[in-house]
């Protein structure tokens, strides 16, 4: 004769449980050590027979079936597996006899399906933790590879972990030759790393265990030296440091555009000297010529009406001399378009109009 099965939802109290408890948490704890819903599933197979009285009893997981209530002419006893997530099961418990459960076995078998249901539910939080932390790894992967500066990410020994593809256009290794080979220590000129690594664990750059925007150089896969900027850090695990990132911007760009730069801006002021030069070099000659002039016209009238006094006509002759030589410096500074300087008395520069003038004479 069939047993007709027991509805699950009919569970005495507690108090009618029967069988030895610390197997009972035994089992739990078997089925919680699981690493897999099948390995759950073979461990209920295996040891929850015994449980519920060994020979008489077998327990089979199946997915419950439509309604609330096992197939026409099914044996046994269908209880449902409480899970809170993941796929819904149930365990039908069949005794060898044919016989249905007794309400203390009945109690006993739903404790049973309790720690199964614990023990998928931990499975399915695992098998959900570990997709999300496989989907925030492969974000932050990308987000690192993304990065126009170089990050690089290497343990307290100096192994590297960590190392994207602008590191790569940075330092010219390709990430195979660096990989769990190279030392962090490599990419720094004798001595630098060891003095980064007291900057960060310093108060004096940004905080203990960090060092923000410190420019130092760094050596490529071909020797060259060139310039960073680093902010880096410890990598802590909890309070216990692990390791060290740090972040390097390549500055030659910048070192070179500012370089650019101050050229242009000293060209320039070059240029605002040399305009101001010839503006004032033109005005001097212009104001200076009208009274060189006089003077010449002066000298002139002077020597025709002193004829015969040989010494009043050779201080003329000086003097037209003197005069005529001034004349040929303020056409030479009329002529100024550009600024020369050359040493003068204790140290001192001055203008050096022979070589600031546009043409010499002849």
């Amino acid at each position: 004769m069939e047993a007709q099965p027991t509805p699950p939802t009919d569970r005495p109290p507690s108090a009618a449980v029967v069988g030895d408890p610390a197997r009972l948490i035994a089992f739990a704890r078997e089925l919680l050590g699981s690493a897999s819903r099948e390995e759950v599933l073979e461990g209920v197979a295996r040891r929850a027979p015994a449980l519920l009285e060994g020979s008489q009893v077998s327990i089979e997981a199946l997915a419950p079936q439509a309604g609330s209530s096992p197939p026409a002419g099914a044996l046994g006893t269908l209880l449902p597996v409480p899970t809170q997530i993941g796929p819904s099961l149930a365990l039908r418990i069949v005794t060898h006899g044919g016989s249905p459960l007794d309400p203390a076995q009945v109690a006993w078998a739903a404790a049973i399906a309790d720690a199964v249901a614990l023990a998928l539910d931990a499975i399915e939080r695992l098998v959900q933790e570990r997709s999300e932390l496989s989907q925030t790894r492969d974000f932050l992967q990308r987000v690192i590879e993304s990065s126009v500066d170089g990050i690089v990410s290497a343990d307290l020994r100096g192994h590297i972990l960590v190392y994207n593809q602008a590191a790569a256009r940075i330092f010219g290794y390709d990430r195979d030759e660096v990989l769990g080979r190279m030392n962090v220590e490599s990419l720094y000129p004798p001595g630098v790393a060891r003095d980064v690594m007291k900057r960060i664990r310093s108060q004096e750059q940004g905080g203990r265990g960090r060092l923000t925007d410190y420019c130092v150089d760094m050596l490529t896969n071909r020797g060259e030296r060139i310039p960073v900027s680093l902010s880096a850090s410890l990598v802590l695990d909890g309070r216990r440091p692990v390791g060290t990132v740090g972040i390097f911007t390549d500055v030659r760009d910048k070192l070179a555009l500012e370089a650019g730069l101050t050229r242009a801006q000293r060209e320039l002021q070059s240029h605002e000297k040399q305009a101001a030069i010839a503006e004032l070099a033109g005005a001097a000659a212009h104001e200076l010529n009208q009274p060189l002039t006089a003077v010449m016209g002066y000298a002139e009238y002077l020597k025709r009406t002193v004829s015969g006094d040989v010494a009043q006509e050779r201080a003329i002759d000086v003097i037209l001399g003197e005069t005529e030589r001034m004349a040929n410096i303020v056409r030479k500074v009329g002529r100024i378009t550009r600024y020369e300087t050359k040493p003068y008395v204790g140290g001192a520069k001055i203008v050096d109009i022979e070589a600031s003038s546009a043409v010499t004479d002849e």
